[in-house]
C-alpha cells in the first residue's frame, strides 16, 4: 500500500491484513547477510552465478529455518519505511481490515523459556539497541510482580513472553497504522479491526489459545487448509465459521464486511479514533474498544516497535519509559 509502484498502478482495491507481523526493512547491503545464509543453506555459494543457482533450486530447499526473508528498501518499490509513508499520507487509499488473534505469540516464542535471563537474551537478540533501563520497563509491563498461568511442558515465562511478543510485533503495529487511518478519515480508506478469540478447549488447555493465524480455519473452512483444524471447529465452535466467512466474503465482494454479513451477526463498526474492533467468539461476537491498559503499553512500546521496522546503525539506543 505504501509502494509508489502499487499506488501508481492501482494494483489493489482493498486489503486484509490477518495476524500480520512487523517486518524489518533493510538496505540491499544490510540484506546481504540473509542472502549469504541462503547461499550456504542451498549449496549455491560456490556457483559462478549465485542468483541463477538459487533460481534452479527446488522450492523445498529454499524453505530453510535458518535464514530469514525480509523485504529490502530500494529506490523504486519500497523507497521509504511504511510507517514513514503512512505518516506522510503516501499510501494507497483503499478499504482495509486489520486484526490479530488473542494469543498471537504462543507459537512464535520458545515454549521452554523458563527464566528472566532467557527472556532478556531473546529480547536483546531481536532488539540489541534496548538499554538496561528499557529491559526493566519490559519486565514491569510483562514479567515481574504479576501472576500468569503455567502450562504442561512449558516454561514459566512462555505465556508472558508470548504476550509481549504479540503486542510488540502485531497489535501495536496495527494500532499505529489504524491510528493514522482514523486521523486521516479519508472516505476512500475506511478501516476495520478485529480480535480473534474463538476458544478451542484443547488449545486452551495446552496454553496455545487462539494462536497466530488460527483464524484461517474459520475463514477458509476447517477442512480446507492443512488438514489439522482445531477439533472444536467441527463441533462446539462450528457456529462461528459462517459468521466469520460471511464478513470476509462481504468485504471481498463489496469492500465492506457488513453488506453481506450473516443474518443476526453484529454490525462491524469501523475502527475510528475510539480504537473500536470486533471481538470474535462463538455465540458472543461483539464490538469492543482497545483496552486503556493496552493502549498505554503500546504508547510505551512505540520506540521499540519503530526501531524493529529497520536495521539501526551501530550504537543506536532505544529507550522505553513508563508513562
Amino acid at each position: 500500500m505504501a509502494s509508489p509502484v502499487v499506488r501508481r498502478k492501482k494494483l489493489f482495491v482493498g486489503a486484509i491484513s490477518e495476524s500480520t507481523y512487523q517486518n524489518t526493512y533493510r538496505t540491499l547491503e544490510q540484506g546481504k547477510t540473509q542472502y549469504d545464509c541462503l547461499l550456504k543453506a542451498t549449496g549455491c555459494g560456490e556457483s559462478n552465478s549465485t542468483l541463477a543457482c538459487l533460481r534452479a533450486v527446488n522450492a523445498t530447499a529454499l524453505q530453510t529455518t535458518n535464514c530469514g526473508f525480509n523485504p529490502n528498501l530500494d529506490p523504486e518499490i519500497i523507497p521509504q519505511l511504511p510507517f514513514t509513508a503512512f505518516e506522510k499520507g503516501e499510501y494507497m487509499k483503499i478499504p482495509t481490515i486489520l486484526g490479530a488473534c488473542n494469543e498471537e505469540g504462543t507459537k512464535n516464542v520458545p515454549q521452554s523459556i523458563d527464566t528472566l535471563s532467557e527472556v532478556h537474551s531473546l529480547l536483546l537478540s531481536r532488539a540489541p539497541s534496548l538499554t538496561n533501563s528499557s529491559i526493566s520497563v519490559l519486565d514491569t509491563l510483562y514479567f515481574t510482580n504479576q501472576t500468569f498461568p503455567v502450562f504442561p511442558n512449558s516454561g514459566k515465562y512462555w505465556r508472558p513472553l508470548s504476550r509481549a511478543y504479540a503486542e510488540i510485533y502485531s497489535t501495536c503495529v496495527d494500532n499505529i497504522y489504524q491510528d493514522i487511518l482514523a486521523a486521516d478519515d479519508d472516505a476512500a480508506a475506511p478501516t476495520w479491526n478485529y480480535r480473534y478469540g474463538v476458544l478451542d478447549p484443547t488449545h486452551e488447555a495446552q496454553g496455545f489459545g487462539a494462536y497466530h493465524v488460527v483464524e484461517m480455519f474459520a475463514i477458509w473452512g476447517p477442512n480446507n487448509t492443512d488438514g489439522n483444524p482445531p477439533k472444536s471447529y467441527n463441533t462446539t465452535n462450528a457456529a462461528i465459521i459462517p459468521v466469520i466467512r460471511n464478513y470476509w466474503t462481504s468485504f471481498i465482494r463489496h469492500l465492506d464486511p457488513n453488506v453481506g454479513k450473516l443474518g443476526e451477526a453484529p454490525v462491524w463498526g469501523r475502527r475510528g479514533k475510539g480504537r473500536e474492533r470486533l471481538h470474535f467468539v462463538t455465540n458472543g461476537t461483539a464490538m469492543e474498544s482497545l483496552p486503556a491498559e493496552q493502549v498505554r503499553r503500546c504508547e510505551i512500546l512505540d520506540p521499540l516497535v519503530r526501531v524493529l521496522e529497520y536495521e539501526p546503525a551501530e550504537g543506536t539506543v532505544t529507550e522505553l519509559k513508563l508513562s
